[in-house]
């Protein structure tokens, strides 16, 4: 179970060498305080939602549990030509 201080928990079922990803978001009642919420998301479309994330520097990083560096795979790079110069 994953909560924060105030907001809704989810429950993560995790399984050893496989990835999990939790996603944060808010509500918010009319009038009302925002309460995060933290929901389970699949991995392809977790994957496909991380490439909006901005990572910190690695000297702003307060906690261990926080990785140091970017942990998304680099997009592959492609050699492109100009036309006629193939």
């Amino acid at each position: 179970m994953l909560s924060d201080e105030k907001g809704l928990p989810v429950f993560v079922d995790t399984i050893s060498g496989e990835e999990s990803f939790v996603q944060v978001d808010w509500r918010m009642e009319v009038g009302g305080p925002y309460i995060s919420v933290l929901q389970v998301v699949p991995p392809p479309s977790a994957r496909g939602d991380m490439i909006y994330l901005r990572y910190i520097d690695s000297n702003k990083v307060l906690s261990k549990s926080v990785s140091k560096k970017d942990p998304r795979v680099p997009p592959r790079l492609m050699r492109r030509n100009k036309p006629g110069h193939e």
